[in-house]
This record gives structure tokens, sequence and C-alpha cells, in this order.
């Protein structure tokens, strides 16, 4: 899908998510459409204005995508233990930076 179909895609969800959809029947129609995980969760992060974390979860936690759930799950442990692992090289070089999906001033 090139990158003039996704942003109409993104277009018809915001008139969605503006017409009172439910989050559940935009991931639908952006799954239906064709759009993977990673567009869909990008689209939905702009058309609503989630926040990363509660779009992720979300999307993991959707009837649309349950299919993909146990997969994710076992991907984001996978991400998690690698992470974890290089962390514990003690290269100044690689830094992990967790956000919160609050707004906090930053000092």
């Amino acid at each position: 899908m090139n990158d003039s179909e996704k942003k109409e895609h993104e277009a018809d969800v915001i008139k969605l998510s503006k017409a009172g959809a439910d989050r559940e029947t935009i991931l639908h129609f952006m799954r239906e459409r064709g759009l993977g995980q990673a567009d869909s969760l990008h689209i939905l992060m702009r058309a609503t204005h989630m926040g990363l974390g509660e779009a992720r979860t979300l999307m993991i936690d959707s009837k649309t995508w349950a299919d993909q759930r146990e997969n994710n799950l076992r991907l984001q442990e996978e991400l998690m233990e690698v992470l974890f692992e290089l962390s514990k090289e003690d290269d100044p070089n690689f830094k992990i930076i967790a956000e919160s999906d609050t707004e906090e001033p930053r000092s």
C-alpha cells in the first residue's frame, strides 16, 4: 500500500472518529482495507489523539486483531528480553528511554 492510499484511509478514519464510531469499528475498518497493525496503530493515534500505550493496548485487546494477540504478546516479551540484555552490556552508546503517555513537563 502506498503513502497516498494510507493518507486516504487516514482521512476516512478521521471522519469515522468524528462521526462517533467506536474504536473497534475503526480498527475493523482499517484491517478490512488492508492496513497492517503498524500502520493502523499510527493512524489510530493521529486520528484519535491517543497515546502509543493506550492505542497499542486497545489494538492488542481488540476483537479485530484477536487472532494476532498471542503472537503480539510473545514478540513484545522477546523485545523486552533483548532490550534488558542489551542494557546490561554497559555500552555508553546504548540508552533506553521510556516515556509515559501522560503529558508531564520536562526539565
